[in-house]
Protein backbone atom coordinates (compact mmCIF):
# COMPACT_ATOMS: atom_id res chain seq x y z
CA UNK A 1 0.00 0.00 0.00
CA UNK A 2 1.07 3.59 -0.59
CA UNK A 3 1.27 5.35 2.77
CA UNK A 4 1.00 8.90 1.37
CA UNK A 5 -2.74 8.86 0.55
CA UNK A 6 -3.43 7.28 3.94
CA UNK A 7 -1.60 10.13 5.67
CA UNK A 8 -3.67 12.56 3.61
CA UNK A 9 -6.91 10.85 4.71
CA UNK A 10 -5.87 11.00 8.37
CA UNK A 11 -5.07 14.71 8.06
CA UNK A 12 -8.43 15.40 6.39
CA UNK A 13 -10.27 13.55 9.15
CA UNK A 14 -8.57 15.52 11.94
CA UNK A 15 -8.68 18.91 10.14
CA UNK A 16 -12.14 19.97 11.48
CA UNK A 17 -10.96 19.57 15.09
CA UNK A 18 -7.73 21.43 14.29
CA UNK A 19 -9.67 24.29 12.73
CA UNK A 20 -11.72 24.78 15.91
CA UNK A 21 -8.43 25.61 17.69
CA UNK A 22 -6.83 27.43 14.73
CA UNK A 23 -4.13 24.77 14.64
CA UNK A 24 -2.17 24.48 11.41
CA UNK A 25 -1.70 20.97 10.03
CA UNK A 26 1.48 20.59 7.96
CA UNK A 27 2.89 17.65 6.04
CA UNK A 28 6.27 16.98 4.42
CA UNK A 29 5.83 13.82 2.39
CA UNK A 30 7.60 12.02 -0.44
CA UNK A 31 5.64 11.32 -3.62
CA UNK A 32 5.33 7.66 -2.68
CA UNK A 33 6.04 5.42 0.31
CA UNK A 34 5.12 1.79 -0.27
CA UNK A 35 4.74 -0.33 2.86
CA UNK A 36 3.29 -3.73 3.72
CA UNK A 37 0.50 -2.94 6.16
CA UNK A 38 -3.23 -2.93 6.70
CA UNK A 39 -4.41 0.51 5.46
CA UNK A 40 -7.27 0.85 7.97
CA UNK A 41 -4.94 0.10 10.89
CA UNK A 42 -2.27 2.53 9.71
CA UNK A 43 -4.93 5.21 9.15
CA UNK A 44 -6.26 4.73 12.70
CA UNK A 45 -2.77 4.95 14.21
CA UNK A 46 -2.13 8.17 12.28
CA UNK A 47 -5.49 9.65 13.27
CA UNK A 48 -4.76 8.88 16.93
CA UNK A 49 -1.30 10.47 16.78
CA UNK A 50 -2.38 13.55 14.82
CA UNK A 51 -5.47 14.00 16.98
CA UNK A 52 -3.32 13.80 20.12
CA UNK A 53 -1.12 16.52 18.63
CA UNK A 54 -4.18 18.69 18.08
CA UNK A 55 -5.46 17.90 21.57
CA UNK A 56 -2.24 19.01 23.27
CA UNK A 57 -1.17 21.87 21.01
CA UNK A 58 -2.21 25.32 22.15
CA UNK A 59 -4.69 27.35 20.11
CA UNK A 60 -2.85 28.76 17.10
CA UNK A 61 -0.27 25.95 17.30
CA UNK A 62 0.92 23.48 14.70
CA UNK A 63 0.95 19.72 14.12
CA UNK A 64 3.40 18.40 11.52
CA UNK A 65 3.57 14.99 9.87
CA UNK A 66 6.86 14.08 8.17
CA UNK A 67 7.42 10.85 6.27
CA UNK A 68 10.83 9.85 4.97
CA UNK A 69 11.98 6.84 2.99
CA UNK A 70 15.51 5.59 3.59
CA UNK A 71 17.63 2.67 2.47
CA UNK A 72 19.92 0.77 4.81
CA UNK A 73 23.22 -0.93 3.92
CA UNK A 74 21.39 -4.01 2.58
CA UNK A 75 19.27 -1.89 0.20
CA UNK A 76 16.18 -2.54 2.34
CA UNK A 77 13.86 0.45 2.41
CA UNK A 78 12.30 1.81 5.58
CA UNK A 79 9.66 4.46 6.08
CA UNK A 80 9.80 6.74 9.11
CA UNK A 81 6.78 8.79 10.17
CA UNK A 82 7.14 11.63 12.66
CA UNK A 83 4.20 13.48 14.16
CA UNK A 84 5.25 16.56 16.09
CA UNK A 85 3.30 19.38 17.67
CA UNK A 86 3.84 22.65 19.48
CA UNK A 87 2.21 21.32 22.65
CA UNK A 88 3.54 20.96 26.17
CA UNK A 89 5.53 17.77 25.54
CA UNK A 90 5.98 14.83 27.87
CA UNK A 91 7.89 15.45 31.11
CA UNK A 92 11.19 13.54 31.32
CA UNK A 93 9.96 11.59 34.37
CA UNK A 94 7.11 10.13 32.28
CA UNK A 95 9.10 9.15 29.18
CA UNK A 96 10.04 5.65 30.42
CA UNK A 97 6.32 4.88 30.80
CA UNK A 98 4.79 6.14 27.53
CA UNK A 99 4.38 2.61 26.15
CA UNK A 100 2.98 1.16 29.38
CA UNK A 101 -0.64 0.06 29.01
CA UNK A 102 -3.11 2.64 30.28
CA UNK A 103 -0.36 5.02 31.41
CA UNK A 104 -1.33 8.66 31.11
CA UNK A 105 0.72 11.74 31.82
CA UNK A 106 -0.98 13.58 34.63
CA UNK A 107 -0.04 17.17 35.25
CA UNK A 108 -2.05 20.26 36.09
CA UNK A 109 -1.93 21.15 32.38
CA UNK A 110 -3.34 17.77 31.24
CA UNK A 111 -5.93 17.35 33.99
CA UNK A 112 -8.56 19.25 32.01
CA UNK A 113 -7.95 17.40 28.72
CA UNK A 114 -10.23 14.42 28.20
CA UNK A 115 -8.72 11.13 27.09
CA UNK A 116 -5.18 11.54 28.41
CA UNK A 117 -5.08 7.96 29.70
CA UNK A 118 -4.89 6.48 26.19
CA UNK A 119 -2.38 8.85 24.62
CA UNK A 120 -0.08 6.11 23.29
CA UNK A 121 -1.84 2.84 24.01
CA UNK A 122 -4.18 2.75 21.00
CA UNK A 123 -1.48 3.21 18.36
CA UNK A 124 0.73 0.63 20.09
CA UNK A 125 -2.00 -2.01 20.24
CA UNK A 126 -2.97 -1.48 16.62
CA UNK A 127 0.61 -1.68 15.39
CA UNK A 128 1.22 -4.87 17.37
CA UNK A 129 -1.90 -6.42 15.83
CA UNK A 130 -0.40 -6.46 12.32
CA UNK A 131 0.48 -10.06 11.28
CA UNK A 132 4.00 -9.05 10.16
CA UNK A 133 4.81 -7.21 13.40
CA UNK A 134 7.83 -8.81 15.14
CA UNK A 135 6.80 -10.37 18.41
Amino acid sequence: MDLIPVIGEALRMVRPRAETKSIELQAALPEEAIISAVPSRVRQVLINLIDNGVKYAPAGGRVTVVATVSTDGDDAEAVRIEVTDTGMGIPARDLPHVFDKFYGVRTKATSEIAGTTFVVELPLVQTDAHPDHPR
